[in-house]
């Protein structure tokens, strides 16, 4: 160590910035590396991986839940989608016997109209809508994706249609909802932009917020449902292999439900 250094290191540590490195486990590597400083300290003490401990790690999904909560209660609306799920490589005689759920979705109307607006008449649409279309990906740890109705991708509404494009509406709303399980959120194909296309998100996703437009959540059971669905369906590149998760009816709830939790 020369001159210089041995300055440097004496002027840190007499204004408090110079700390001895230290080795928590292993010959010589230390915890710091390409995962982070103390990734491995992090992850023995609970806190998650080392894709929870970066850009994200101070965010609070209970936290994010209470800020949630306030926007839903300016003002919602309920909407249901029923599932039903079709073996893909096994004949059904009687469809009365294949499984059905419903899903109970919470709109937040008053925050984001005109996207809400765009999903309510996607629901209720007889072509061209959510009506017939599938849930066709699963992202492990992330959510279900669905919204294929026209032509294999996306649509918008037709009313709600950009003049410059033949797919997508203008995406005008604040991306004030946060990313946790339960939430649905429409996904942005280009910047301030949406279409049809939407995930249910079944763990916390915080990579998504500002760059996903949420617009409602799940009620609990609907969330249990989905996050089944998510950890246990067989997939090949990211698709349901073994059944497809069809949308046989959905539309608006008119009469009051109240979410379980």
């Amino acid at each position: 160590m020369n001159a210089t250094t041995i300055l440097t290191v004496a002027s840190r540590r007499a204004f408090g910035v110079y700390k001895e490195s230290t080795r928590s486990f292993g010959s010589g590597g230390g915890t710091r590396g390409s995962r982070g400083h103390g990734w491995w300290i992090n992850y023995r003490a609970g806190k998650g991986g080392r894709h929870l401990q970066g850009e994200y790690s101070h965010k609070d999904p209970e936290a994010d839940k209470a800020w949630n909560d306030a926007i839903f209660s300016l003002g919602s609306r309920f909407a249901y989608v029923d599932i039903q799920m079709e073996p893909i490589f096994q004949e059904t005689e009687n469809a009365d016997d294949l499984t059905q759920h419903r899903l109970v979705v919470e709109l937040a109307t008053e925050v984001f109209p005109r996207a809400t607006e765009n999903f309510t008449k996607l629901l209720e649409a007889e072509r061209d809508g959510y009506k017939s279309t599938t849930l066709h990906r699963v992202e492990k740890k992330v959510g279900v994706l669905g919204g294929h109705v026209w032509n294999g991708t996306g649509r918008c509404f037709e009313d709600f249609l950009s003049p410059t494009s033949a797919t997508s509406m203008d995406q005008t709303e604040h991306m004030v909802l946060s990313h946790i399980p339960g939430v649905v959120t429409m996904l942005c194909q280009r910047v301030k932009e949406i279409d049809s296309r939407f995930m249910l998100c079944t763990h916390h996703a915080p990579h998504l917020d500002g760059k996903a437009l949420a617009i409602g959540r799940l009620d609990d059971e609907s969330l249990g449902i989905v996050q089944h669905w998510e950890s246990t369906l067989i997939t090949q590149n990211g698709h349901p292999s073994n059944v497809a998760l069809r949308i046989k009816d959905c539309g608006i709830i008119e009469d009051d439900v109240k979410l379980s939790a």
